[in-house]
Parts: C-alpha cells; sequence; structure tokens
C-alpha cells in the first residue's frame, strides 16, 4: 500500500536516470519502503490519463497559456509603469541637482541649505 506522500523528481547523476521518490523515502521516515518510481514510465501514465482529469488537454495547455501570457502582459504593465515613474524621478532629480550646482557658483547661501 502506498503511504500517499507527495512524489519528488530525482536526478541521479552517476545513471543519468530520472525517477519519482515519495515524500517520506526521500527524507528517510521510515513510513515508506517503496522504491523509486522511473520517470519516464510515471510521466508516460499521467500523460495518458490527463484528459481524465483536466478534460481536453489541448484546450487545458491553451488556457494555462492563455492565463500565463496575460499575466505577463500584467508585469510587463506594470514594470513599464515603474520605468516611467524611475525616469521621472531621474528628471527631477537632474533639476533640482543642476539648480544646486547653479546656487553654488553663484556663492549663494541657498547652496548650503540645498545640500
Amino acid at each position: 500500500m502506498a503511504c500517499q506522500a507527495p512524489l519528488y523528481p530525482t536526478w541521479d547523476h552517476k545513471t543519468e536516470n530520472r525517477t519519482y521518490l515519495c515524500g517520506n523515502s526521500r527524507q528517510s521516515s521510515g513510513q515508506c519502503r517503496r522504491r523509486p518510481i522511473p520517470a519516464e514510465l510515471l510521466e508516460t501514465h499521467v500523460l495518458n490519463h490527463l484528459s481524465t482529469f483536466v478534460g481536453s488537454v489541448e484546450a487545458w495547455i491553451g488556457d494555462v497559456l492563455g492565463e500565463r501570457k496575460t499575466e505577463a502582459l500584467a508585469r510587463r504593465t506594470a514594470l513599464d509603469a515603474s520605468k516611467a515613474a524611475l525616469a521621472a524621478l531621474d528628471r527631477q532629480r537632474d533639476k533640482l541637482y543642476a539648480e544646486y550646482e547653479r546656487l553654488i557658483a553663484e556663492d549663494s547661501p541657498l547652496a548650503t541649505l540645498a545640500r
């Protein structure tokens, strides 16, 4: 009987085999003695039965990709807004620094206050 712990992908660098190992075996908890499951066997089984869980696999993948594109667009929009705000702050800093340098060049007493 399986322990029902989550499976984790593993890689054996010596044999170059990919497997899945149950969380209890991975942590050596002693609660499970199941051997690693070959990744190709498990992944093939999951892919062959994926339609049972998500309906049309192609439609599901399309939906997931659509969501990712929407999320990426939202992140891009936020990034562009942040870049624009940063550029505005850079321009403001440059103007203030130019004014400070002008005050220094004129030996204005305000220059010490502008530091």
